[in-house]
């Protein structure tokens, strides 16, 4: 029988071990311009971890050179119990040419683990972790003002052609010494955001003067999963 209190205690203690481990844990999407805060990859593995009891696997259903089905299975040994989902993936180009070689392998395995988070939080009850996803922003927002999280966040997206000034008009800041910690764990989430596939640059940041796209054959299609 699980330890429901003793579980959430080693999710939290692990997940707040140190800043980057807590900062790895979230991703920010932005909706309509609102800021949406979603579970990384790498926190269901945390979870699974602390959960304990569950097989979990992944595999590429079928590619017919337009899309790209994986299906993820998990198994909870305890409650036998078991779930599955697929995700479906565009692997067409801008240039309508099916995708090959290292960014079809790139897309195959953003899409596994995307299906692995979707799944271990499809058997795991979200009110079970709401608690201690609120403690773990909390704690990053306690702690990024002592780090270089923000002066490396700033970086990346001004190494990806986004201007500091950009950077603020998406936080609705006017200056980026303006920031505050809420601001600072927006922008890195997107930052997880960007490099975890989730969503591209130009998703975040549009596509006018100042930001421009490098390849836009991995923009990121909507997903669609059955259950």
């Amino acid at each position: 029988m699980r330890d429901l209190k003793k579980i959430k205690e080693e999710i939290k203690d692990m997940a707040t071990m140190d800043l980057d481990t807590a900062m790895s844990c979230f991703y920010v999407l932005m909706d309509n311009g609102k800021p949406y805060t979603g579970i990384s990859v790498r926190f269901s593995e945390l979870v699974a971890y602390c959960w304990g009891g569950l097989e979990i696997g992944t595999r590429i259903i079928s590619n017919d050179g337009k899309n790209i089905v994986v299906g993820a299975e998990l198994l909870d040994k305890e409650k036998d119990s078991k779930y599955s989902l697929e995700l479906t993936r565009s692997v067409v180009g801008i240039n309508g040419r099916p995708i090959s070689g290292e960014k079809l392998v790139n897309i195959s395995t953003t899409l596994s683990s995307i299906a692995y988070r979707n799944i271990v939080f499809k058997a795991i009850p979200s009110m079970v972790l709401k608690k201690v996803t609120e403690e773990i922003q909390e704690f990053i927002k306690d702690n990024i003002s002592d780090s270089t999280a923000m002066k490396d966040c700033i970086d990346f997206f001004v190494s990806k052609n986004v201007s500091k000034n950009k950077i603020a008009s998406k936080l609705g800041l006017d200056s980026l010494s303006d920031i505050d910690s809420e601001k600072a764990f927006r922008l890195i989430g997107m930052k997880n955001a960007v490099e975890s596939n989730d969503t591209t640059v130009h998703e975040l940041f549009g596509k006018d003067k100042g930001v421009f796209e490098t390849d836009d054959s991995l923009e990121i299609p909507e997903f669609n999963y059955k259950k």
